[in-house]
């Protein structure tokens, strides 16, 4: 055997994946840097007098109540969007299931939010919601008698604003995933049940949701980890406003490192959302797997 030609079929594997081994330490040297940033006292407008600080940001973070209500604000946007994103996708991607006129037209008219930038549909529902009757959704509320809201200009319906927002722009990510699993269901089990006479209740409890799990759970961790980390929906409306109702980690991380300068504090925020991420992403994986393996 050639030599050279054998030293060259060794040294193939290697080269195919070196473009991936770059791609990844491209990710990883900022993250590093970043995480590097946390434990340092980083000035956005002094680069030159960066000195480490151990441990303080974290303490001066962690014991600052707007930290706390940005966590909170967090988790409600998060899992209140990705829980009726589910419910909402299963139930018209049952819906959807079913022959009827204009089914496929409607199918395809689905895919229309997804269509449209994030930031697009997020200023185009800032229109849509403005708080006088030159808003859209006021002016058919007045129609009926119902005086205006400020919709993202109260801090009592800012942030449920920004949840119905999220779920109109994703819920077609949720309902296709969720209509393909419907239509990759084996028909014997429900030929059986309905030969038995089982309702159609214990039919869906039984047989569609058990084997439309995994789907589920694969929606969930690319919706919640989505949610978790979402500005532009949010800087696009509210900016975090009014009165800090609306300031997730990420939009605090932004006001702390870019709006302050404060690229340290800015960095735990980052930190602490990444770690929420991670958390989320290795518990719904695990559940994925188990899923998988029924």
């Amino acid at each position: 055997m050639n030599p050279a030609r054998s030293s060259q079929s060794r040294s193939l594997p290697y080269l195919l994946t070196l473009p991936a081994l770059l791609a990844l330490l491209g990710i990883l040297y900022p993250f590093f840097l970043g995480v590097y940033y946390t434990f340092t006292n980083y000035v956005l407008t002094d680069p030159a007098h960066i000195q480490w600080v151990g441990l303080r940001n974290y303490g001066v973070i962690f014991s600052d109540a707007r930290f706390w209500q940005a966590i909170q604000v967090t988790f409600i946007f998060a899992f209140s969007a990705v829980g009726i994103e589910l419910v909402l996708g299963l139930s018209v991607a049952l819906a959807l299931n079913h022959s009827f006129p204009g089914v496929q037209v409607l199918r395809s008219l689905l895919i229309v939010p997804m269509m449209i930038p994030p930031i697009v549909s997020a200023l185009m529902w800032k229109v849509i919601l403005l708080p006088t009757n030159q808003g859209v959704l006021n002016h058919l509320l007045s129609l009926v008698g119902i005086p205006s809201v400020a919709w993202l200009g109260d801090s009592s319906s800012a942030l449920v604003s920004l949840i119905l927002i999220d779920v109109w722009i994703y819920s077609p990510f949720a309902i296709l995933i969720l209509l393909a699993g419907l239509q990759a269901l084996p028909k014997e089990p429900y030929e059986a049940a309905e030969v038995d006479g089982v309702s159609g209740w214990v039919v869906f409890r039984r047989l569609t949701l058990p084997m439309l799990t995994p789907c589920l759970v694969l929606i969930t961790l690319f919706r919640l980890i989505d949610s978790l980390k979402v500005f532009d929906v949010i800087y696009a409306t509210t900016k975090g406003g009014p009165a800090g109702a609306t300031t997730t980690l990420h939009i605090h991380s932004y006001y702390e490192a870019i709006r302050w300068f404060k690229m340290g504090h800015g960095m735990v925020y980052l930190f602490v959302l990444w770690f929420f991420c991670f958390v989320a992403s290795r518990v719904l994986i695990r559940l994925w797997l188990k899923t998988m393996m029924r």
